[in-house]
Order: C-alpha cells, then structure tokens, then sequence
C-alpha cells in the first residue's frame, strides 16, 4: 500500500480526463488474482464508478471498472481488506484504507442517489459499525438549485448507459427550471429531439426523483420501449401526482403494463390521470380500473378521451370508480367520450353518478350512452355538475322527459351540449324552458349544433327568444335552417338581451334562394339591436360558403360597435372580401378578434387589407390566412415578393395594435372621427341642400343653423384638435410628475437595499463562526456600494416613462376619446333637430304643387304622379307630393353634394288639435333590400309592428303601385310597408332617370307609351330603391353598380357609397291623420280598401321585403344614433 506520486499521477491524467472522472479516493492497493497470488493495482473511486488500474512504463490500462448501480455489495472486516461484489464480477483487495474507500463510495452514492428507495441499495457489511464514518447527503440549498438534485442524477444514469450527458437538458435543469417553480416534468420542455438513450436517462432519473409532481408527454410518439421505461418508473415513484400521456401513439399493451406498476405501487400518489387520445382499448381501460380500485385514495381528473375502449373495458372502469369509496369526494373532471358504454356501462357510471358526489365536468359524448339511467341519476346525485357534454348520443322521447326535470332542478350548470343528438323541435323547446325556468340558470353556453332543426326550428327559438336571460353563448351551427329560416331567426333574437357569442355557421341554402338578402339583412340588424352579441361565427364548410354575397354584411362592420369577435372563414369571397374587410376595419373600433381564412384572396386581397389595418388600432388577434398565403404564392408566383412584404406589413401592424405603447401613437386626429359621424355629417349635407334647393325662407335663428351645418366639418375637426392637444398636454405633464416621482423614489430603493446588505451581514455574523470580523466589514462596504450603484435615476425614470406613463395615458386616451364622441354627438343631434324643423316646417315654394290639391281633386294625366308616405306608426298615412326638379332647380344648390338628389316639395304641416299626451311612438326602424347590400343595422332595435299592420311576404310580383293597386310596377312607390324610391337610386343601382322626361300618368289611368306596368315612351322603368332612416348605408361592393353582379361590367354610373338620403318625417298631431285620407299602402293617397292599404306597395327582388316604420320623433343623442 502506498501513495501516489507525481509520476504516476502524469500518467492516470490521460485515462481519467478520457472518462471525466473526478476522483474521490486513489491509492494503491493488493487485488488478489487467485488463491495465492495477489497483484498491484491503482484503485479510482471517481463520481460515478470505481477503477481498477495497472501501470506500466509509459501508460495506465484500465483493468475493470464498474458503476455504482452495479454495487451489490460491500464488506469490510477489518481496516484494510475491502471485499466488492459488482453485477459483472467481484473483487477482493488487501493493503488498502478500507475506510477511506468506503466513505467514498458512500458519500458518491448519497450524493446522486439519495432517495433510492433501501431495497435497491447495494448491501453495507462493516464490522465493527463503529468505523463507519456519517455520510452527508446534498445540501437543501444544493437540492433547490438542481430540481432536486434530478441534474445529477441524470449525469449518473449517462454514465451509467454509456451516452453523453447534455449539457442544455443540465443547463435547464439547474437554471429555467427551478427560478420558475416548475414542477411538471414535460417532455417536450427539452430540446428535440432525444435520442433512446436520452429519454431513458431522463425517465430513470425519476425514479429517485421527488421534486417533480406531474409527468407530462402530449402529442409526444411513445414505442413500446419507452411505455415500459415509464411503467418502471411509477412502479418505484412516490412523487408523481399528475400522469397525463395525450396523444403518444402508445400501444394498448403499453397502457396495460402502467396501469399494472400503478396498482403494484402502494404509494403512488395520482391524482390525475389523463390518457385521451390514444387506443388504450379493454386492456388499458380495464388495467387502469384495477388501479383506480386499489387507489388508497381518489382521483381528482380521469380523462379517456378517444379511448376506443367498448362497453367490456368501460364497465370495469366505471365499477372500479364506484368501488373506490373515495372517488365520490375527490373526482371533479370525468371524461369518457368516444368509447362505446352501451346501456351495460351506461347503468354502471349511472350507479355512482346517482351517489352524492363532486363532479362537475362530465364528457359522455359519442359513448353511445343510454340517457334514460343517466338524467335520473345526475338529478339524484351530481348537483355540482357545471358542465354536461352527451353530444352523439341520442336524445329518446322517454329521456326528454327526466331531461326537462334535470334542468329545473340543476344549480350550477353552465356548460350543455346537446350537439348531434337527434334533438328534436319539441325537445329542444322543452330544453330552453327547462332553462328559463330554472331561476339559478345565468351565462350558460348551450349548444345544439347538428340537430336538423330546420325551419321549425328557427321558428321556434325566435318564438321564445324574448324569454331567454341566461344563456351567453349559442351554437345553432349545420342545422340546416335555411336562408329563410335564417332571417327568421335573426328577426327574433333581435328581441334576445343576453346571447354575447352566437354560432351560425353552415346554415344557408347551399344554392341562392330569394331569401338570401333577407336573412343576411336581418343578421347585420342584429349586430346592431339590442341583443349584446358580441362574438359572430359565420365560418363556412365547402359547399355553404357565400362567396361575394356575403359583402353586404362585410362592409356593414363598418359602423357595427358591438361585434368583437368575429368569423368569417371559408366562404370563397375572393379578393372583394380582403378589400372590403379593410375598409371596415378603417373605421370599426371594436373588433378585436378576426378569423378570415380560406376565402381565396390573393395579392389584391391581401393589399386592400393591409391598408384597412394599418389604419386600425383595435384589431389585435388574427390568424394569419395561412392557407390563402400559400395559394397565393403557388398561384401568383411571379408576385411572392410583393405577398411576402404584404403579410409582413401585415403582421407588423397586428404587433403593433397588440403593443399598448403604440396603440394611440398614430399620427392626426382623423382616425378618432368614427365612421357613424361621417354619415351624419352626410346626411347633414343632404338635408342642407335639400333646404336650398326648395327655396326655403328661413329666419335668423334658421340662418345661423344653416351656417353652422356648412362650418359644421372645420369645427368637428378643431374639436378632434383640441383632444389632440390635450392628449399631448397630457403626455408630457404625466411623464414630468413621474420624473419627478423617480427622484422620490431612489433613496427609497437605495435604503431599501442597504437593509438587505445589513441582514446579509447580519445572518452571516449569526450562522458563521469561523468568519471573522475584517471579512465581514469588507462584505458589508461591498454591498453598500453595490446596492448605491444599483439604482440609476435616470433609468428609472425611462422605466416610468416608457411603462407606466404609456399605461395611464392610453387609459386616458380612450376617454377623451369618447369625449370627442358626446360633443360630436350632441352638436350633430341638435344641427340635424334644427335642420329638420327648417325643412318639415317651411311653406312649399311656388314651384311646387300643393299639397291639399292633390287631396281636392285627382290629378290631371300630365302631372307627376304623387307619392304618398305611409306612417306605419297610425293608422293613416301623410301624402307627400314629389316633383321632377328640373336643371335650373338643381343648379339653384349653392354646395351640391357629389351626387344631388331631386328635392321633395315640403307638404304643409296640418294643424294640430288641443295636444293630448300622446302615447310614446315606436322608434324609427327603416329596413330594405339595399341594392344587392342588403338592410342596414337598425339603431335602438326593431320595434314591433302597430296594430292592424301585416307585413307583406315576397311573392314575386310587384304590390301596390300607384296606377294599379293590386299589383303592376308602373309609377313611383310608396313609402309604406313596400318600396321607398329615393331620386337617383334605380333598381340595381341604375342611373337616375333623366330629369326632362315625360310625365307620368295619373293615379286613375295607364301609363302613356305602353301598357299598364310599363316604363313611359319606351323608357327606363321608374326608379325604386329601398327606404333610408337615420342609417349610415355601407360602401357597396367594389366591381360595379349596387346591387350589380360582383364581376359584371356595367355602363350605369354606380351610386355614391356616401349617399345619405333625407329621412322623411311627416310631423302631425298624434291624435289626428293628416288631410286627405288615410291608405297606409302603396295605392294613392286616400283610396284603396283598408285591406289595400295594409298590403302596400313593393316587389320581391329576391332580396326580402321593405319595412318601414316612422315616428314622430327623432331619437337623440347616442342612443338614436348607435356608434
């Protein structure tokens, strides 16, 4: 036995840097090679394995070496013969410092694998015990650093399997790890990918492991090597809590051999156990059942989830759960779906449901569950139950019934599926009452996708819609209700006060039908009434997309304010659907969330887009259209730069919308003016020169209004500049004070940091003896120049600015945003009441035909047919006379808009009676067919209809026209319950009509020219177009005309997209009808049988019927105007 010279070290280096080995003992010892022959050998207790050396001239051999897992044994007799018995082989050695190897092998040992359970440990003889020295595990300190010492454990278990440690899996382990407390051990939180080898070092080094609690591998492909890797593992682990393998491509066998080390481990600690999507069949299911009996306690989430497991493994699995006495008090989360239960396993899970228990999840979807065991059973015992999933399984009259009586009584549900269950009508009725009746029901999401519910269906939702107050969120998605059955529904949850995301996906007629425009009227009219949606599915699957005609509704989010999610993918609307979705989002500022892929756009799309949402700052998440991007760039190859620097600027501006400190850094003050305003400035302007037009003597007071609404775009804009200027007021005084917080705030961190110097010193003073007092005071001034150096004036006042200023101007800045937005409100309501008085109350001019000769005497045959106005409101209409202006009174227009429309000669306003308090009219809602766009959103709501009205339904035919009330299309039409035509609007956007043409004939005879229904000399028809209220008409589509074919080239000038008409508002008093008769049709004023005039006038045009209600009054302020 001797020492190590310098010598013999030079020569060891090269073989223990070759193995990495770090010695803890060397020294030579006596190795006996047979009975009576013993040999010189080197001994090496590295970290991981002992060495046994020889030397010669100029080198080291190693002779055997053997790690510590392979230790079996260790017996020491006396202090210098060592006996080692290893798995390979065994050794006995004399002459040696048998307690100093020993200690080593111990203290290496204990170092890594601490918490081997004693049954694998290898076998310690020493005699007598007394020489054995204390061997000290790793420090708590050491532990904490190195995820409990798992990162030396896996160098080890390297070691041990002959692959190299890597030094990232080390680095995490030691660093990201522990500074963020996880302990969940993710698979996928590694570098990918591992090799074999990795994946075992990693999993074995679980086995000692006691600071991870969840063992996680999703979407993360497991052989069967690896299957049986993890089962080892769970067999001896007392620290995993959380075993969810989703998705792995396990075997069934692989699943069996786990469910078998967890019920041979009696310790095991699960709590959760999440094997969905994977094949586990009868085999896992049934071994997992086993575990779950033999559980000393219960689980808190079980999920089977596309298990593939039939009614035989299901049954074992729902009995073991029942047998488990503790799962009734323990399981939240179940979810079983996708594996077949049958009624065998459907009465099973429906023996413990019926016990008292906590679950409130449960997931039976598509287990082909019988229902009429599981309502009763929920209804006895699941009454925490928050969300029921029995989507796929079929929903039995006998079921309906313990259904209805299930919801009455539930308290806490808030999440139903009932998606692909057969559901019919009169089910689902019974479902909805269940829900209003139940007074606990509040925010629920109910979804019955896929039920067929058709059009009875969407008759009856509307039916009961008023009645609905606790349901938030609905899924009516492919239950093919139809376009008709569409506008229905719509119609009817405008009356709805709680639904805030609505699911209305592949619902419409996979062909056109004349209903089309009708239904996505009615859905643009519920956006805007008062039903709070504000999260709209419209996503097509291939063969329901509406491809262009769904650009009504597109531009119609151009003044919606209550969407903020939206979906619109799949419908095939080409490049016009990029385009008009960028014109949109110029100026909505409420959409926050958009999802438009797979719409066929390409370049153009894509760059009209790309202008709208450079010019938005609200929209912060969309899924780049991936799928349209990668068409595009295959299809137009010669443009993939142009794409390529299109979705980048693309995605630029959605980062910066999603950054708060750029959200309000946009230059000028145009982008706040919302596009609401716009319109009403429009229809300012319209009703001004309307005012000039018809000659109109008005006083000083009328003077100074009519001055104000030509100022009225200088001064709106100067009150955007003055927020502009108090926003920048703003910014920088908020940025001073918090500079000259920071000066405040720097001795108070400094101090703060001296403190903890101070402790420092302190607890070291306290808990280290051998320190002595010079250190300690050269500690102490190190950290008190430490701590003044660490904090920088200058740096924390940037931090401020750029942080918390940002922060509080940017909460500011929306506030006096919606400042700007009440004062421009108010002066719009009070020029537009100024404006309307100077109109509805001035003398027709000289050049018009009075009002009262057309009610005196029916008009001669070469005078212009009257056009009479029907207040839906009463129970008599006003008639307003129209005259063809001619170009001398258009050119009388001192600032014409960019399309001027004829004026309408004023009627005289009749003279009230002795007021009485009038009943409170309805709100105005003017609805139409906007030539090929479709109705617009109607503010306040649609109210209902007065009595005594019936609303038309399209026939095909043309109702009511002046020269022939029963039907025909000759002469103007009525404002009414049929068409309203505005001067300027033809049908599909067709030019206007010349102003010198003939005039028409009289209400009591044919039109000259032709025969009854024709357009006079040969001529265009008359023009029609769709009633106007206070309403700011969307940009039409661009390619052509409104109303025309996307693609169509048409000669007719297309009609302005800023046309605001002037709404008509005949004033009377409430109590009386105004001169000439009633006739609320679309026959002449004052004839027609009462019902006639209940039928009015107007056409199918395939695009659904006019409605028009006018009131008395305008409403006022924000509220009449929806922003």
């Amino acid at each position: 036995m001797g020492q190590i010279t310098d010598e013999e070290n030079e020569l060891l280096a090269p073989v223990l840097a070759q193995r990495k080995e770090d010695p803890q003992w060397i020294g030579w010892v006596s190795e006996a090679v047979s009975k009576k022959k013993t040999e010189q050998r080197i001994v090496v207790v590295g970290k991981f394995r002992v060495l046994f050396i020889t030397l010669g001239k100029k080198d080291a051999k190693v002779v055997r070496e053997a790690h510590y897992l392979e230790l079996q044994e260790v017996v020491s007799k006396t202090p210098q013969t060592l006996s080692l018995a290893f798995r390979p082989f065994s050794v006995e050695i004399a002459d040696c410092a048998a307690d100093d190897i020993v200690s080593a092998i111990l203290q290496s040992f204990e170092t890594f694998f601490f918490n081997i359970p004693k049954s694998r440990r290898f076998k310690l003889v020493v005699e007598p015990e007394s020489r054995l020295r204390p061997v000290e595990g790793p420090t708590a300190a050491a532990l904490l650093k190195s995820c409990g010492g798992f990162s030396g454990t896996y160098q080890a278990l390297c070691d041990f399997n002959r692959i190299p440690a890597r030094n990232d899996i080390i680095w995490d382990m030691e660093n990201l790890l522990p500074a963020n407390h996880v302990t969940e051990f993710d698979m996928k939180e590694f570098e990918q990918p591992l090799t074999p080898g990795d994946f075992r070092a990693l999993v074995e080094a679980l086995h000692c492991s006691n600071y991870f609690r969840g063992f996680v591998a999703q979407d993360y492909k497991l052989d069967r090597d690896a299957m049986k890797i993890i089962a080892d593992m769970l067999l001896i682990n007392k620290s995993i809590e959380r075993l969810h393998l989703v998705n792995v491509d396990g075997a069934a066998a692989g699943f069996e051999q786990i469910g078998q080390a967890i019920a041979k481990n009696k310790k095991a600690p699960l709590t959760s156990v999440d094997w969905s999507f994977n094949s586990i069949k009868d085999s896992g299911a049934a071994a997992l059942g086993a575990a779950l009996a033999s559980l000393p306690h219960g689980l808190v989430l079980l999920n089977l989830d596309h298990g593939d497991a039939t009614k035989k493994g299901m049954g074992v699995l729902c009995n073991s759960i029942k047998q488990n006495v503790h799962m009734a008090r323990t399981l939240v989360t179940l979810n079983l779906a996708y594996n077949r239960l049958d009624a065998e396993g459907s009465q099973t899970l429906a023996a413990f449901l019926s016990m008292p228990n906590v679950v409130r999840d449960l997931n039976v979807a598509y287990t082909n569950s019988n229902l009429e065991h599981l309502f009763p059973a929920l209804m006895r015992g699941s009454s925490e139950l928050t969300l029921l999933n029995v989507a796929g399984n079929k929903i039995t009259p006998q079921s309906a019934a313990d259904l209805k009586k299930f919801l009455q009584s539930c308290s806490r549900l808030k999440d139903i599926n009932f998606a692909d269950t057969n559901l019919a009508v009169n089910i689902a009725r019974d479902v909805l009452k269940g829900i209003i009746t139940n007074k606990y029901f509040a925010d629920v999401n109910l979804n019955f996708s896929g039920n067929k519910l058709g059009l009875l269906g969407a008759n009856m939702i509307a039916g009961i819609a008023e009645e609905l107050t606790s349901i938030e969120k609905f899924d009516l998605s492919n239950n093919e209700l139809g376009d008709e059955g569409l506008s229905i529904l719509a119609e009817g949850l405008c009356k709805c006060n709680c639904i805030k995301e609505l699911n209305l996906s592949d619902n419409f007629n996979k062909g056109r039908t004349k209903l089309r425009m009708s239904a996505l009227d009615n859905i643009i009219e519920l956006t805007s009434s008062s039903c709070p949606i504000e999260s709209l599915i419209l996503s097509a699957s291939p063969g329901f997309g509406l491809g262009p005609e769904l650009l009504p509704f597109i531009y119609a989010l151009a003044t919606n304010d209550t969407l903020i999610r939206l979906d619109v993918s799949g419908h095939g609307m080409l490049d016009k659907g990029g385009v008009a979705l960028g014109k949109a989002l110029q100026t909505n500022r409420t959409l926050q969330a958009l999802y438009w892929d797979n719409n066929g756009t390409q370049l153009a799309g894509l760059v009209g887009f790309k202008i709208g949402l450079e010019r938005n700052n609200v929209l912060i998440t969309m899924p780049l259209p991936i799928l349209d991007i990668s068409q595009a760039l295959k299809v137009q190859s010669s443009e993939q730069s142009k794409i390529h620097s299109t979705v980048t600027a693309i995605s630029e501006a959605l980062g910066r919308n999603q950054n708060p400190k750029s959200k309000f850094s946009m230059d000028g003050v145009s982008h706040l003016i919302s596009f609401t305003g716009a319109g009403e400035r429009e229809e300012l302007n319209k009703l001004r020169f309307r005012i000039k037009a018809a000659g109109t003597n008005t006083d000083a007071a009328g003077q100074r209004a009519l001055k104000d609404a030509e100022e009225n775009d200088t001064y709106i804009t100067a009150l955007h500049e003055i927020q502009s200027e108090m926003q920048q007021a703003l910014d920088d005084e908020v940025a001073s004070r918090l500079g000259k917080f920071a000066g405040e705030l720097v001795p108070f961190l400094v101090n703060t940091h001296l403190q903890l110097s101070e402790r420092l010193v302190a607890g070291i003073d306290k808990n280290y003896k051998s320190i002595g007092p010079d250190t300690k005071s050269k500690l102490r001034a190190d950290l008190d120049a430490l701590a003044r150096q660490s904090v920088d004036k200058d740096q924390i006042s940037k931090i401020l600015a750029l942080s918390a200023a940002q922060q509080i101007t940017s909460q500011l800045a929306k506030s006096f945003v919606r400042s700007v937005e009440t004062a421009s409100d108010t002066v719009f309501d009070s020029l537009l009441d100024s404006l309307e008085d100077i109109y509805y109350g001035a003398k027709p001019s000289s050049s018009s035909t009075s009002s009262s000769s057309y009610h005196s005497q029916p008009a001669p045959s070469h005078e212009p047919a009257p056009s009479s106005v029907a207040d839906i409101g009463s129970s008599e209409a006003a008639v307003v006379a129209t005259r063809i202006p001619s170009e001398e009174d258009v050119g009388q227009a001192e600032e014409p808009v960019s399309e001027p429309e004829e004026p309408i000669p004023i009627p005289e306003r009749p003279a009230a009676p002795p007021r009485k308090q009038p009943p409170a009219p309805p709100s105005r809602s003017i609805s139409g067919p906007v030539a090929g766009m479709g109705a617009m959103p109607n503010p306040g709501g649609k109210p209902p209809a007065p009595a005594g009205f019936k609303k038309p339904t399209p026939s095909g035919s043309n109702i009511g026209g002046p020269s022939n009330p029963s039907g025909g299309s000759g002469g103007p039409t009525a404002i009414g319950s049929g068409g309203f035509q505005l001067p300027g609007m033809g049908r599909g956007g067709a030019p206007p009509v010349a102003l010198n043409r003939p005039p028409r004939q009289s209400p009591t005879g044919p039109p000259p020219g032709g025969q009854q229904g024709e357009p006079p000399h040969g001529g265009a028809p008359p023009p029609r177009g769709p009633g106007f209220g206070g309403n700011l008409k969307p940009p039409p589509p661009a390619g052509g005309p409104r109303g025309a074919p996307p693609d169509s080239d048409s000669s007719a000038t297309p009609a302005s997209p800023h046309r605001m008409p002037v709404p008509v508002r005949p004033r009377q008093s409430p109590t009386a009808p105004p001169p000439g008769g009633g006739g609320g049709g679309g026959g002449g004023g004052g004839s027609g049988s009462d019902s006639e005039q209940q039928k009015g006038g107007g056409d199918d045009d395939s695009a659904g019927t006019i409605k028009t209600h006018l009131t008395k009054d305008r409403p006022m302020g924000a509220a009449g105007r929806r922003r």
